[in-house]
């Protein structure tokens, strides 16, 4: 008989559509990026979740940070957290898709109810004023 529990997170995992598959346990702490073991270990908790609170991992291009995301979205699916990756501009892109044909404010809905929305390449290109206001609702 399956277990629920690992059905559930199964199920989380695939709904999260994490670019990478990365696990807290691979992640390299002697790479000179100054990633601290001891803060990994209190975001891996998970506590800044339940208490809805934001994180934002900044670095240069190559120094993991969507790897740190993935590992973070894995472990929060790990946890029972609904988790969603998008690079920011698929997303941007889904959401005119959306306005479109009508889903838009169904998205906005089914956005609002995932507890760790991961967005990926952020700033790569400035956004319109549209844009903006997309990602604020």
């Amino acid at each position: 008989m399956a277990d629920p529990t690992q059905h559930k997170q199964q199920r989380l995992l695939k709904g999260a559509k994490l670019k990478l598959s990365a696990h807290a346990w691979d992640i390299d702490y002697h790479h000179p990026r100054g990633l601290q073991k001891f803060l990994m270990a209190s975001l891996l908790h998970c506590d800044w979740l339940s208490k809805s609170q934001n994180l934002l991992i900044t670095g240069p291009c190559g120094s993991g940070k969507t790897y740190i995301a993935c590992a973070l979205g894995h472990t929060g699916c790990m946890k029972g957290y609904g988790v969603k990756y998008y690079r920011i501009s698929r997303l941007i892109l889904a959401l005119s898709q959306a306005k479109a044909d009508g889903s838009y404010s169904k998205m906005l809905q089914s956005l609002a109810k995932v507890d760790l929305l991961i967005l990926d390449d952020w700033g790569l290109k400035p956004l319109s004023g549209a844009q903006r206001n997309d990602l604020m609702h």
